[in-house]
């Protein structure tokens, strides 16, 4: 079973936000913009370029591909997702990110983990706040459609109402999430055990939410379980040390030579090339190197707080066309 979406890779909202707030403050000028983006733009004998398509494609039961593709279907890039159950209202989350660059300049793998975890984290937490509503919509439905006659055959037959009655679908563009519901509706139900725990789940929209620095725990929920940012991390670690020591060190070789006494011919050699700016730049580049080291290691840990999430947020777009 399968379902897929596709729509072109431009902007769409945004643009249409710019516009409204220019026709606010100046229709004129509006409109003569809009006049100048009417006209044909290519030159002569050029075709204008046609956008990629951004397409979305689920594979039943866990298999999701995000893909940019040219107007030949050729793919430019692609997110690969796999939502692996593990318990009721517990899954594993794997992924990759697969851009068509050149060859002869591989990236490593972990730095394509420090774009998706970033990606992740402004996911995570609202879908850990929802999770008890859903699993409790959804054990409130088996529960009452169990207790009619017949109830359990039916349930293993046409599944629960329970996404359908619970989603509020007022966009156009969320048909893809609409007929996925539909399709967890239908299929949850027959999964081995699934009923069974999702019984005593009723009630469980009172738990307290789980708090963002554990459901956004990036140490716990990857870099504990992924060689290559394990790595990536003791590679910093050294770096930021070696960088440190190396500092101190040179700083405290030139104030030796600058105050020595009696300074013998080779230290007088050494302490002439290691002047004051020459250090002093050599100390600053060790800071700077440290300093990204350091930024990259925390990438491997808890790093979405509030105030990080509320800069996301104020870069969304406040008006929607199609609502």
């Amino acid at each position: 079973w399968t379902l897929r979406g596709s729509v072109d890779a431009v902007d769409k909202l945004v643009k249409f936000d710019k516009r409204r707030r220019l026709l606010d403050q100046d229709e004129e000028l509006a409109k003569k913009l809009d006049e100048e983006e009417a006209e044909p733009k290519e030159e002569a004998g050029q075709e204008e370029e046609k956008p990629l398509q951004a397409t979305t494609t689920f594979y039943a039961p866990s298999h999701v591909v995000l893909a940019r593709k040219d107007d030949e279907g050729n793919v430019i890039s692609q997110t690969v997702f796999w939502v692996c159950p593990t318990g009721t209202g517990r899954s594993r989350f794997m992924s990759t990110f697969v851009p068509r660059l050149p060859t002869r300049f591989p990236l490593p793998r972990w730095f394509g983990h420090l774009f998706l975890n970033n990606f992740l984290d402004q996911d995570t937490h609202l879908l850990a706040t929802q999770q008890k509503y859903v699993l409790e919509s959804e054990a409130k439905a088996l529960v009452d459609a169990e207790s009619k006659e017949g109830g359990k055959e039916e349930v293993q037959k046409k599944g629960t109402n329970a996404r359908r009655n619970l989603f509020v679908y007022r966009s156009p563009t969320e048909k893809l999430q609409a007929r996925l519901a539909a399709f967890w509706d239908q299929t949850l139900p027959r999964v081995p055990n699934r009923a069974a725990s999702l019984r005593t789940m009723v009630g469980s929209s009172t738990v307290p939410t789980p708090s963002r620095e554990l459901t956004l725990d990036r140490y716990e929920q990857h870099t504990k379980i992924c060689p290559d940012s394990q790595g990536c991390v003791e590679k910093c670690k050294k770096i930021v040390t070696t960088s440190r020591v190396g500092a101190v060190l040179l700083l405290a070789a030139k104030v030796v030579l600058s105050t020595y006494g009696n300074p013998t011919a080779l230290m007088t050699k050494i302490n002439g090339i290691l002047t004051s700016r020459l250090v002093a730049t050599l100390i600053g580049m060790a800071a700077v190197v440290s300093s990204l080291a350091n930024k990259v290691q925390r990438e491997f840990y808890f790093n979405y707080p509030t105030a990080k999430r509320d800069r996301d947020l104020s870069k969304i777009s406040k008006l929607w066309q199609d609502v």
